[in-house]
């Protein structure tokens, strides 16, 4: 192996990175183990259940009704739902967990935002809905999409989007997932502390006041400098993978314990109701996993490229972190534009998962349509090449 790459190892503060990686994984437990004790779930005998058990009562009840979402099965549950308001129960919890627990996730991810006129509270919405209109339930869905999209009626775009709603797969399917949808939402703030894990381990990695033995030596000829440089990237680019890797891994098993990771094949249309990405929830993860990796990459040269500009720890610290908040902060903001897929080299805005599923992806550059995710990816591969080259070239003008 690279002796450079040893040397960097050896350097490595070890305590202090395995006291930052616990520090984040006790926070995230504690954050997962206080939502799952807000879990809570009625069961058909009307007792009220809360934490694992929740879960456990939840997955055997939804397990009765899960499948391919087809409009009569819709119609059957909604009507089952409407009972208890007909009969003004709503407080008795036995009809609860017999007719509104049951039903009440599975109906609020299709029916509301494809129906709701946004003046009316759900449950009025659910009550006026008709028979014909949950017939009609997968082409209000497809018009619902093309119409959140914002779009001229008689422009191409328009029917571009017609044409990729009629290529989604329906009937949408529905199964328990509240792992993988917990996964899916929570993913860019979990991988936000991984980014800070990577500024924490690497801004000092190319720092003046961190240069010293064998890297001094190096410095002495443009052969060396070559070598060092190349030593500093293999290392910082691994570390940022295992750091990665481990994080995702110990939050996986976390969440697996508690929510499982049944309901793969769930439509993503379920998550995020009128996206027309033609994919379920446990593709989409996997989707979320890659961008993950290349945005973890990216953070890695941009946080060597500003500890190499910098040449001072500290600064560097300071200037690594604030590049992990300033983005999410500030330009996450500006979405559904032309800029949303320049955006996209940015990090944290890759691993959005609101971004990446939750529009309609397309967007009209000249006589070209791209999608935003293929944009990202390629901004951001372009953007790997030119880090690398200008951290290099910054070594070589170092001045000892």
């Amino acid at each position: 192996m690279d002796k450079l790459f040893l040397w960097e190892w050896k350097k490595t503060k070890k305590l202090t990175l395995c006291f930052t990686c616990l520090i984040f994984l006790f926070i995230m437990f504690m954050i997962i183990n206080v939502e799952t004790n807000r879990i809570s779930w009625t069961d058909s005998n009307g007792k009220s259940l809360s934490g694992k058990a929740a879960v456990e009562a939840k997955i055997a009840t939804v397990s009765k009704i899960e499948g391919k979402v087809a409009p009569e099965k819709l119609i059957n549950c909604v009507n089952e739902y409407k009972k208890v308001y007909k009969k003004g129960k709503i407080e008795d919890t036995k009809e609860y967990g017999k007719y509104i627990e049951p039903y009440q996730d599975y109906i609020y991810r299709m029916i509301l935002r494809i129906y709701d006129d946004g003046n009316s509270a759900f449950d009025q919405v659910l009550i006026n809905l008709s028979d014909n209109q949950l017939n009609n339930f997968y082409s209000n869905w497809s018009k619902a999409a093309i119409r959140e999209s914002g779009v001229n009626k008689n422009s191409k775009l328009h029917t571009t989007l017609e044409n990729k709603a009629k290529k989604v797969d329906k009937p949408f399917i529905y199964e328990y997932n509240d792992g993988l949808y917990y996964l899916i939402l929570q993913f860019k703030d979990i991988i936000m502390w991984v980014f800070i894990i990577i500024a924490i381990a690497l801004s000092s990695i190319f720092s003046k006041d961190d240069l010293r033995g064998l890297e001094e030596v190096s410095m002495s000829t443009k052969y060396g400098r070559e070598k060092l440089t190349v030593g500093k990237l293999k290392y910082g680019i691994f570390l940022s993978i295992i750091i990665y890797i481990l994080s995702l891994l110990v939050i996986n098993i976390v969440v697996g314990s508690i929510y499982t990771f049944k309901g793969g094949n769930t439509s993503i249309q379920l998550v995020y109701s009128r996206t027309l990405w033609n994919t379920s929830i446990g593709k989409g993860y996997l989707l979320l996993i890659l961008l993950g990796l290349l945005a973890t990459i990216t953070t890695a040269l941009f946080v060597m490229y500003i500890s190499v500009k910098s040449r001072k720890s500290k600064l560097s610290l300071l200037l690594s972190i604030g590049l992990t908040f300033i983005p999410n902060i500030f330009l996450t903001n500006i979405k559904n534009t032309f800029l949303t897929p320049i955006l996209g080299i940015i990090p944290v805005n890759l691993i959005d998962s609101s971004m990446v599923f939750g529009s309609n992806i397309f967007y009209e550059l000249g006589s070209f349509q791209f999608s935003y995710l293929i944009i990202s990816v390629i901004l951001s591969v372009v953007m790997i090449f030119v880090t690398i080259k200008g951290i290099k070239k910054e070594v070589m003008n170092y001045k000892l």
